[in-house]
């Protein structure tokens, strides 16, 4: 599977290596369930930063002696508003991971492009091809 960095910083080069082998996979797609889990990600971090700033605000206050029942109200709601948004972030990663894992490795620049095997060209050979007296196996 390729990093997802690399997507974001090359969508291009991801686009050229992806037509060069003929794969056809929709990159927008996936740049935008990236950015959309970005953002999920990023909201639910700050949704987790107020319940801690507030749950030790909410200690302060019962060691006071003073009343905390609408500090507490208000951090249940913000935890299941953070299962809310953990759940959507774990559907997001799921959708994402799933197109990730159909786009192929990229070829190396330097590996011609072709319509099948026989426009290959050979680099280099080492030794002779053994002659068999038989027809070898494909495997």
């Amino acid at each position: 599977m390729l990093d997802i960095k690399r997507l974001r910083e090359n969508p291009d080069e991801v686009r050229r290596g992806l037509a060069a082998k003929r794969v056809e996979v929709d990159l927008d797609r996936i740049l935008a369930l990236d950015q959309e889990r970005r953002t999920l990600l990023t909201a639910v971090d700050a949704l987790k930063n107020r319940r801690n700033v507030v749950s030790k605000e909410i200690g302060a206050l019962k060691k006071s002696g003073a009343d905390a029942s609408e500090p507490m109200e208000a951090m249940r709601k913000i935890g299941e508003e953070i299962a809310a948004s953990d759940q959507k972030v774990r559907e997001v990663e799921e959708r994402l991971d799933g197109l990730l894992l159909c786009i192929p490795n990229l070829p190396h620049e330097s590996v011609p492009v072709g319509s099948d095997a026989s426009e290959n060209r050979v680099v280099r050979t080492w030794g002779e091809p053994k002659a068999f007296p038989f027809e070898p196996r494909p495997h």
